[in-house]
């Protein structure tokens, strides 16, 4: 990776040779940094090109280089265009001066601090980022010494595009929208890294949307909002909108809830466990479990099917071979809504085991009121759908290798529970020979579950 000293610049700029002069470079002429080195600065088309050439000093910069006029372009060329790991400052070509300034939570008074470096500014934050391994770093919005705060900030935080620093990972860190771009990155770099860095006093003077030319000079209300729909469909976990008195939608970001990481609880195989264990062992090989279909009877693919590493069938040997999977307990039917699964009634003795089992190896403050029953399933990665908190998986049978990987990391599923948030942390099979029985119990929604069908450990 390219030292913090040796971080490049990069200015994205359209039909706005003369703003890009007068207040960028001239504000990074008046630094300490070495512009003729550093600076790169991309243009929409050849016109563009003659026309910033004609008016800007070639000592003033690095190199001029012809992009593409939308923002999204530019953002992501500049990305493909310097080499991975590169540390990248991107900034607005109407940067007008260096702002910082808060307000003392103690004192109240107004603390404002003269920048003296601006080149350290820029080194200081490549060097945090390294420090605490993200990729992605920033300023405060807006310079309000009201708001602004003696702080340094690692959540989800809004990093405006006007003044940031990136360390180069293309296409994790591209964009697919022109409007609310600065919010997608912002969005991707913390759901990559865990982490985005914002220095919340300092801040950068600059006109907004307001100067003549630019890369947002085709913003309109219905693009702006079109690209608030996008980030909210696309991160909503991350984002929701907020609706303007005019009509326009803003982002709010969503501070995502902490994820516990996986709790691993080793199962004591004492004589009634090994009693219990084999019962339910010989009842799961007794029990016809159903073959996962291929279609629903919409002939839409069903949501077990589309969790299958391999969901062609005909790959399988023959019929015994194929994953099977069966839910029973109480929670969501896609027909009904909420009620008793088909498969209680059919499978009342295994049903009765399954929750025995659960109720012992399980602590007490684990509630569950569903457990998903598969065999012979190999899941790619996915995040579960409808389960509320944590899960509690574990396997039985007679198998070698099938743990799970969870976030990346491999957990034995041997004699073992494994209990994890699965709607938020990815998790896919480890490839296993033999035949493997998967449990996983997990409750629904308990508003709507009757308190006879709500059940708790007992360890």
């Amino acid at each position: 990776m390219i030292s913090p000293q040796k971080y490049i610049i990069a200015i994205p700029s359209y039909k706005r040779a003369d703003t890009l002069n007068k207040k960028t470079l001239n504000l990074l002429k008046s630094s300490d940094i070495n512009i003729k080195e550093k600076v790169y600065i991309f243009v929409a088309d050849e016109t563009e090109y003659k026309i910033y050439k004609e008016i800007l000093n070639e000592n003033d910069f690095n190199s001029l280089i012809i992009v593409k006029p939308t923002l999204k372009a530019q953002r992501n060329f500049i990305l493909d265009y310097f080499p991975l790991d590169s540390s990248i400052m991107f900034l607005d070509d109407d940067l007008m001066e260096v702002m910082t300034g808060y307000k003392d939570k103690e004192t109240k008074e107004i603390i404002t601090k003269n920048i003296l470096s601006l080149n350290r500014v820029f080194e200081v934050g490549f060097e945090e980022c390294k420090r605490t391994n993200s990729k992605l770093f920033g300023y405060y919005p807006v310079y309000n010494k009201f708001f602004m705060s003696n702080t340094i900030s690692y959540n989800l935080k809004y990093i405006v595009g006007a003044c940031y620093g990136i360390i180069n990972h293309k296409e994790k860190q591209y964009v697919y929208t022109d409007d609310k771009e600065d919010f997608e990155r912002s969005i991707k770099c913390f759901m990559n890294d865990g982490k985005v860095v914002r220095f919340n006093y300092i801040s950068f003077k600059t006109n907004y949307y307001t100067e003549p030319g630019g890369l947002q000079e085709t913003r309109t209300l219905e693009t702006i909002n079109k690209g608030a729909e996008y980030i909210v469909q696309t991160y909503p976990e991350f984002s929701k909108i907020k609706i303007k008195k005019n009509g326009k939608y803003e982002i709010k970001l969503i501070q995502p809830k902490l994820v516990s990481p996986p709790i691993i609880l080793t199962i004591q195989r004492d004589f009634n466990f090994l009693n219990l264990h084999h019962s339910l062992l010989k009842k799961l090989n007794e029990t016809t479990i159903s073959t996962l279909e291929t279609l629903r009877k919409d002939n839409k693919p069903s949501r077990s099917t589309l969790l299958l590493d391999n969901p062609d069938h005909t790959k399988f040997k023959g019929i015994k071979d194929r994953p099977r999977t069966m839910t029973i307990g109480y929670g969501r039917i896609r027909t009904i809504g909420y009620g008793p699964f088909s498969q209680n009634n059919k499978h009342k003795d295994l049903l009765d085991l399954i929750i025995q089992y659960g109720k012992m190896i399980l602590p007490s403050e684990f509630v569950f009121t569903t457990i998903t029953i598969n065999k012979n399933l190999k899941c790619k990665l996915h995040k579960d759908k409808g389960n509320f908190g944590v899960s509690a998986l574990t396997t039985l049978g007679d198998y070698e290798k099938g743990g799970l990987f969870i976030s990346d990391k491999l957990y034995s599923t041997n004699n073992t529970i494994l209990m994890f948030d699965g709607t938020k942390l990815p998790h896919q099979t480890e490839d296993f020979t033999g035949d493997r029985f998967s449990l996983i119990y997990y409750k629904q929604n308990l508003k709507y579950i009757p308190e006879e069908f709500i059940y708790r450990g007992t360890k």
